[in-house]
């Protein structure tokens, strides 16, 4: 984190410190939340999901559904905001549509994981 803060003609860094009419302060944080690697952990796995489907789509039942779902739950994970209702909509649907087909299971579960942990 770097503090600037500039006050007459005294100037400083460090503590977040405004005094009078001219005073004024920048603040700027250079962070990686939990949330935003979350975000990536859950965006790296429906990317491997995408990645499985047309290996398996003779597997599904209606894969081009399960592709559109999961494309748009990957859009729906790079908006700036989150929409926790429409994530969590599409994994139920990508779940349903995947039901049964055992070989796409463990990236399935992963995930629902993800999205879970990103909304917890």
């Amino acid at each position: 984190m770097s503090s600037k803060y500039n006050i007459g003609s005294i100037q400083g860094q460090g503590s977040n410190v405004v005094v009078g009419d001219q005073a004024n302060i920048t603040s700027t944080v250079y962070l990686r939340s939990e949330q935003s690697l979350q975000r990536e952990q859950a965006m790296a796995e429906i990317r491997n999901l995408i990645e499985l489907l047309p290996t398996h789509a003779d597997m599904i039942d209606r894969p081009e559904k399960v592709q559109k779902d999961a494309k748009a739950m990957e859009v729906a994970l790079g908006e700036k905001t989150l929409k926790r209702a429409r994530i969590e909509e599409l994994v139920r649907k990508i779940t349903a549509g995947l039901a049964g087909v055992t070989a796409l299971a463990g990236a399935v579960d992963a995930v629902q994981a993800a999205i879970s942990h990103l909304f917890a």
